[in-house]
């Protein structure tokens, strides 16, 4: 069974105990979210992704450290700032994607060790960078989301 690199196993049982704490806690709390269906996309995503070679070309398994980091990413979105699109790279890592227009977009990844790789697309403007996600999203990633859908 595949290993994260903090050494958790990616089963399935895993996801499931860090959702059912995480439904749970919500649940405690009485808080329910307009991202829930987003959530429920990104839960989907590692789900179809939790195999090796799930996309029949050699694709690594989602990496569960790369899910959890990735919801509490989605969490932390604006009320303001709609839902991405969300799939999962070959190399297991999670990927969000917003289109406003045609030459109007943004995506970012997230890695296992909270790394954001980022690139916009604002007309002929263009922008890429890394960034490291610490329980926050920094605020020049929400200012290009902003720019994006102002």
């Amino acid at each position: 069974m595949p290993l994260s690199s903090s050494g958790l196993s990616t089963s399935t049982l895993d996801v499931s105990i860090y959702n059912s704490f995480d439904d749970d806690y919500k649940e405690s709390l009485s808080v329910t979210s307009h991202r829930d269906d987003l959530l429920q996309d990104l839960t989907d995503a590692q789900e179809e992704a939790k195999e090796i070679n799930w996309d029949g070309y050699g694709a690594a398994p989602a990496n569960i450290d790369a899910y959890i980091i990735s919801r509490k990413f989605l969490k932390s979105l604006p009320d303001s700032i709609p839902d991405p699109e969300v799939d999962v790279t070959p190399q297991g890592d999670f990927v969000f994607f917003w289109r406003r227009r045609p030459r109007h977009m943004f995506s970012l990844t997230i890695n296992g060790s909270g790394e954001i790789a980022y690139a916009a697309k604002f007309g002929h403007t263009r922008k890429t960078g890394t960034t490291i996600f610490a329980g926050y999203i920094p605020r020049h990633l929400l200012a290009e989301l902003f720019h994006l859908f102002a």
